[in-house]
């Protein structure tokens, strides 16, 4: 899925999923190095390697920057911290927006609550470590991505991807 961009009048807004630096770091254009929880391009750190870091990444581009978005079109390091309270209220701070405000820029981009797009970033994440992480046990993979019981997490990602966390990874090995 590309990336999402929503422009209203006067504001513009990026979902950023990586897949211009994915893409670049691919095809050779992009000389780069991470370290990531999972969340980012790069290698995977341990669990209790910086745990208030989410990722961290250097990238060195040696000639034109021909593709992404704007906001990649640079050099430099990038280092994203786990600070976020993930609750509404948590979130709309962040943004520094009103609790009403955020819920509704957040349905108007990606046409869910702001909590259903929580989850689903987060599903789509325990999706990637389920197949990237096989000696991870699933709750620990729940837990990492944010949910509070391993119940939890195999009622949403069975409505999610119509079988359970262990039969996923099966059949994406």
């Amino acid at each position: 899925m590309p990336d999402l961009i929503y422009r209203s009048t006067a504001d513009r807004f990026a979902v950023d999923r990586c897949l211009p630096q994915r893409s670049a770091i691919e095809a050779g254009k992009v000389g780069f190095h991470g370290l990531s929880h999972g969340h980012y391009p790069g290698t995977l750190m341990p669990e209790d390697m910086l745990p208030g870091v989410a990722s961290m990444g250097f990238f060195d581009v040696a000639d034109e920057q021909d593709w992404g978005m704007e906001e990649h079109r640079n050099e430099g390091i990038e280092i994203c911290l786990q600070e976020i309270v993930w609750t509404l209220d948590g979130m709309a701070e962040i943004c520094g927006m009103g609790r009403s405000a955020f819920s509704g820029y957040c349905h108007e981009l990606t046409n869910v609550s702001p909590i259903d797009y929580l989850n689903r970033c987060r599903l789509e994440s325990a999706a990637r470590q389920l197949v990237s992480q096989p000696e991870a046990s699933i709750t620990a993979i729940a837990l990492d991505c944010g949910f509070s019981s391993s119940q939890y997490f195999c009622r949403r990602f069975k409505a999610r991807y119509g079988m359970t966390p262990r039969a996923w990874r099966t059949n994406q090995a």
